[in-house]
């Protein structure tokens, strides 16, 4: 399988793509040359409006202020921006989809306000849904080639001490990376919410 650009992973002749259901929930391994399509299908198929929600790490200084030791978890701020209608979600991802599914050091979510259909981007090509008809995502999954397994390895769980996987940022040829992709939607309303545990 082929990954997005932000990451390394040691045995990607080891990942297949394809997808599993528990009740509400359909988690996929994308292929890097599927997941655009896979996201414009879906910003196609939900309801509106929609909002989208992007998780970067915090900075060193913040991070500092929240982690007492080692063992503690590392944090994430969250930045929304809500009440998009179809248009608008287009021109988001037309505009920024090369950073959103590159940049290993972020995750995004796209969802609807009014149904809760939401499809969660995570590190490694690793995409959730969550949605109360899953056979409307099984539909778009099995457009771009990906089938339905009794168990999904992801590239997670093929890594090692000795081999593991890395995760890093991804810029464009205009130098426009993750960060500035937010500092950009902060002029259209993007907003920093909570901070999680990553």
């Amino acid at each position: 399988m082929e990954f997005s650009k932000g990451y390394i992973v040691p045995f990607p002749e080891k990942i297949e793509k394809g997808y599993v259901i528990e009740e509400n929930c359909v988690t996929a391994n994308i292929d890097n040359e599927d997941i655009d399509g896979v996201i414009m299908d879906f910003v196609e198929l939900i309801d509106e409006p929609m909002y989208i929600g992007i998780h970067v790490p915090l900075d060193e200084e913040e991070e500092l202020k929240l982690r007492q030791d080692d063992a503690d978890s590392f944090h994430e701020k969250v930045y929304y921006l809500d009440n998009c209608n179809r248009e608008d979600m287009r021109l988001i991802i037309d505009t920024f989809m090369e950073v959103l599914v590159n940049d290993g050091m972020s995750k995004f979510v796209i969802a609807s306000h009014k149904t809760g259909d939401e499809m969660f981007v995570q590190k490694y090509n690793v995409v959730t849904f969550f949605s109360d008809d899953t056979l409307k995502i099984e539909d778009i999954l099995r457009k771009w080639g990906c089938d339905k397994k009794k168990e999904l390895v992801v590239a997670q769980d093929t890594f090692t001490e000795e081999n593991p996987g890395m995760c890093t940022t991804y810029e464009n040829e205009d130098g426009i990376n993750i960060y500035d992709l937010i500092d950009a939607l902060t002029q259209s309303g993007m907003y920093a919410g909570e901070i999680i545990e990553a």
